[in-house]
């Protein structure tokens, strides 16, 4: 086994690395700079917090590292696969928000939620 190193980026997300792999803990926004700063190019695994927010600062921001391993670290294009752990149903919602996050809602999805015209108007011409 080999040895592993306890890297804190960012308060309460501490970054796990050995030879075998990059564990996240947590998505605060703040980590994800730590890892460009450290030269990590990569991680496999992120453990989804069940703290939604501590001392007024979002502690579930899901889709930032998300998209850090899609878009930033080309994780797909290396054939590396991200794991998420945590509660199935805040696996479930990250996967579920991801589209919305990315490309916002669509206009079918705007009337169904019976969103005011002004800010559909808005989201078109974003």
């Amino acid at each position: 086994m080999s040895e592993f190193e306890v890297l804190t980026l960012a308060q309460d997300s501490p970054v796990v690395r050995d030879d075998d792999g990059v564990i996240l803990f947590g998505q605060q926004l703040e980590v994800l700079k730590g890892i460009l700063v450290c030269d990590i190019d990569t991680f496999d695994t992120l453990i989804l917090t069940d703290v939604k927010e501590k001392d007024g600062s979002l502690l579930n921001n899901r889709e930032f590292p998300i998209y850090f391993f899609r878009f930033v670290t080309n994780g797909l294009e290396k054939g590396e696969r991200l794991n998420l752990y945590g509660e199935q149903s805040d696996i479930s919602q990250a996967l579920r928000l991801l589209p919305f996050t990315l490309f916002g809602p669509n206009q079918k999805e705007l009337d169904d939620w019976r969103t005011e015209e002004a800010l559909k108007k808005m989201a078109g011409s974003i």
